[in-house]
């Protein structure tokens, strides 16, 4: 019985705690509500700026000779590109980073290309 009213008493206090947190939450939203429209501008602003890099790099690796694309993925993220996937042999990975270091502009390139065991 004591259990019970010990129990009761916890989840009283922590269903308060709760809900003062998101009342407080709730106020703090409705007094800047101008400010939520940039981040958002902002945010689709850095995902097309993304996606552009993206292009530029995948179409820099397609136009690179013996590079096999096949099981390479591009991920911008910023001022990071990564790498990801597999190749053939060690010469491919060479291939991919020059050819991506030569088309994004600056960016850090995270080479994590491993290479493909035979028969895969």
């Amino acid at each position: 019985m004591r259990f019970n009213r010990l129990f009761v008493a916890a989840a009283t206090v922590m269903l308060m705690a709760t809900t003062s947190l998101a009342v407080a939450q709730e106020a703090t939203s409705v007094d800047t509500p101008a400010s939520t429209s940039k981040p958002t501008s902002d945010k689709k602003a850095l995902h097309a700026q993304n996606r552009a890099a993206q292009k530029k790099i995948r179409q820099s690796l397609v136009k690179a000779k013996g590079l096999d694309t096949s099981n390479i993925s591009v991920i911008v993220r910023g001022d990071k590109v990564t790498l990801a996937g597999s190749v053939k042999d060690a010469s491919e990975i060479d291939s991919a980073v020059n050819a991506a270091t030569a088309a994004a502009d600056g960016k850090t390139i995270d080479n994590r290309l491993t290479i493909r065991q035979p028969g895969k």
